[in-house]
């Protein structure tokens, strides 16, 4: 089913019981649920839904990190902060 039925679920849920960071689970999960989604592009059926999803999912990720961009620019917002809250479809290495 994907990285959130593979256990990333669990180690999120046993980071977030050592912490107590909610941001970071609800993170977690969020780009869990985006890099399955994005993955339809590969995987998904063509002639399905799987297409349209995918590039819906990428087009709403583009959308939020430009203007978490533009935000950053405007307020000045470092650049170390702002790379730890973009959203990745597949995360870097």
């Amino acid at each position: 089913m994907g990285r959130l039925a593979g256990g990333t679920w669990r180690a999120a849920l046993e980071r977030w019981a050592a912490t107590s960071d909610l941001h970071a689970l609800q993170r977690t999960f969020e780009r869990a649920a985006i890099a399955d989604t994005t993955a339809l592009f590969v995987t998904g059926d063509p002639l399905g839904i799987d297409i349209p999803l995918a590039f819906t999912t990428a087009i709403e990720v583009e959308a939020r990190n430009l203007r978490l961009l533009g935000e950053a620019a405007v307020r000045g917002i470092a650049p170390e902060l702002v790379r730890v809250e973009l959203v990745w479809p597949q995360e870097p290495r």
